[in-house]
């Protein structure tokens, strides 16, 4: 058992085996038929560039490392909460401001976006726009084509209110993003306890993740996600008033993740979980999936079909990109890159799971691989797993306490680094 808390050990097998993806990646038979870049099997190049941002975060790093085991023992339940969602929005924000600080709003206009089709949407009009949606769809950007129109939705309620819809759009990401802290240790409060709840929070606010979560709209998707499964778990343990308005929240908010992303559907295995041991579970269950069915069907009332939508998006994937990207080699390549992003630290403590994180994290594990083996995604999944991912990292509030700094220091160092040298297209 020893030898899943060593820091050295874990990283003896992970880093060659990260080595060997990336090198096999290069190979010249191979490379041109990923379409990821120089940075392959993460999409994007390689650069180093350092300012002050960066040395910022280096800084929000090493507080973090020093004192978050101290603070999360000691603060406040709520407060704590709070201070973990400001604090991964803080971070994932400084770790973008190494780009400068364009980026956070730039990303949401670039060209594969779906900032793009604003246009289409003011021309045609929100009614037109849904229910021409799905014949359309070809015409639209990449981004567009992969989703349902809840983004843009967003973004052209960002522009009805007088705001930049990028820029509030972007706000929007790392707010959603940093919420999610809070959300998933809610749920590791009410699964596995407060103390293995509040060792996790450190290991959530430093995720190496972060890096991605100020520059994509799958960090909204993350929080919008993780709210939904925290909802329905105080549900069955609130009562009265507190359980309906928990219910209601999660069957709205289960709605607006689909309208979101056609592939958060699997999530719906982790609220499965959450609701084991609590009261009312199958009435809870019943309406908040009966209740997400109603709204889908009432946004199709406007013309826009979820399932349409979904089997015209399956079709441009698979006659795409997808069609020339080697299925085994993702097989592979895909997981390299979660292990990535949730960071060493993770893997260290999947070996030595505390038993009542088995529950939660085994159900991420049997979504993941599930995911992988379909071929949900080949490559980018650095964003698209974002939603999943951030359930894997309570694994690390298994490690002992008194290696928990060092195991800090190891997630930090590894965002770090890549924020450092990769120049995500994210």
């Amino acid at each position: 058992m020893a030898s899943g808390w060593s820091i050295r050990r874990t990283c003896v097998w992970w880093l060659p085996t990260v080595a060997v993806v990336a090198a096999v990646s290069h190979l010249p038979w191979l490379y041109h038929r990923l379409y990821l870049g120089p940075a392959a099997p993460l999409a994007g190049m390689l650069r180093l560039r350092l300012n002050l941002g960066f040395l910022a975060a280096v800084l929000l790093a090493a507080t973090v490392v020093r004192w978050g085991a101290v603070v999360a023992t000691r603060l406040a339940w709520p407060v704590l909460l709070v201070l973990s969602s400001l604090t991964a929005s803080v971070w994932a924000a400084l770790l973008a401001l190494n780009d400068g600080f364009s980026v956070l709003a730039g990303h949401i206009a670039a060209p594969y976006q779906v900032w793009n089709d604003l246009p289409s949407l003011h021309r045609l009009g929100v009614h037109r726009f849904l229910r021409s949606y799905v014949r359309d769809l070809p015409d639209y950007a990449v981004h567009s084509q992969g989703h349902p129109p809840g983004a843009i939705l967003v973004m052209e309620g960002f522009h009805q209110l007088g705001f930049s819809a990028a820029g509030a759009t972007a706000a929007l990401d790392i707010v959603a993003g940093g919420s999610a802290v809070a959300a998933v240790a809610v749920a590791v409060r009410l699964l596995s306890g407060e103390l293995l709840a509040r060792r996790s929070l450190p290991f959530l606010v430093l995720a190496p993740a972060a890096i991605w979560v100020a520059t994509t709209m799958d960090a909204l998707f993350m929080g919008v996600c993780a709210w939904a499964i925290a909802l329905v778990a105080l549900a069955v343990r609130w009562s009265g008033v507190r359980r309906v308005l928990a219910t209601a929240g999660s069957t709205v908010l289960c709605a607006s993740a689909l309208m979101l992303s056609y592939g958060l559907l699997p999530l719906g295995l982790l609220m499965a979980v959450v609701l084991v041991g609590g009261r009312r579970r199958v009435v809870t269950a019943v309406c908040v999936g009966i209740g997400t069915s109603v709204l889908l069907a009432l946004v199709g009332l406007t013309g826009f079909s979820w399932l349409s939508g979904f089997a015209a998006t399956h079709h441009a994937y698979v006659t795409t990109v997808a069609s020339v990207r080697p299925y085994l080699y993702f097989l592979v390549a895909d997981l390299v890159v979660l292990s990535v992003m949730v960071g060493p630290a993770v893997l260290g403590g999947l070996r030595v799971l505390d038993r009542r994180l088995w529950p939660l994290v085994g159900a991420t594990v049997v979504v993941l691989a599930f995911l992988d083996l379909s071929g949900y995604t080949k490559g980018e999944v650095e964003r698209i797993w974002l939603p999943f991912a951030v359930w894997l990292l309570p694994a690390a509030a298994s490690l002992p306490l008194a290696r928990h700094r060092s195991w800090l220091t190891a997630q930090a160092v590894t965002a770090l680094v890549l924020q450092a040298f990769l120049v995500s297209l994210w």
